[in-house]
């Protein structure tokens, strides 16, 4: 039976735990060209090169039962009060559950961006921006 995903099938696991509260995230993949093109050639070639990927998400602002904010590790790295921190990395996956299947992207990231935003009549949301460093751990969101 075919299955048409949509938000509510959507999640976002920060180092292995799910974050509860997120409105949205975004994906970006892409990969250099590099011109291979020699002389004698009368058309540009090019073979794939280093590729890219990044991303951000929107989460509610929650505060937890006990007390934690949900989803807190993606606003600590920019948000600090100290020197940069030495383990600088995040493990994000990026998920479309269905049922017991999911189909998901994971990565190690840089959290480079947070913009926390209160508005009268809305939920306060925190926009995060992250940069993959390293190869992906799974890529199954397509395949």
């Amino acid at each position: 039976m075919s299955k048409t995903y949509t938000g509510i099938d959507g999640a976002l696991y920060l180092d292995g735990n799910k974050v509860a509260k997120v409105q949205n995230w975004s994906f970006t993949a892409s990969s250099e060209a590099l011109d291979c093109t020699t002389l004698g050639d009368f058309a540009r070639e090019y073979v794939y090169g280093i590729q890219n990927f990044s991303g951000a998400a929107t989460i509610l602002y929650y505060e937890q039962d006990s007390g934690a904010i949900d989803g807190a590790g993606l606003f600590s790295d920019v948000m600090r009060t100290t020197q940069t921190p030495t383990d600088s990395t995040h493990s994000l996956e990026l998920r479309y559950e269905n049922g017991s299947k999911s189909r998901a992207v994971g990565f190690d990231c840089l959290l480079n961006q947070v913009s926390i935003s209160a508005q009268a009549g809305s939920i306060v949301t925190a926009e995060v921006t992250f940069t993959v460093t390293g190869p992906l751990k799974t890529a199954t969101i397509v395949g």
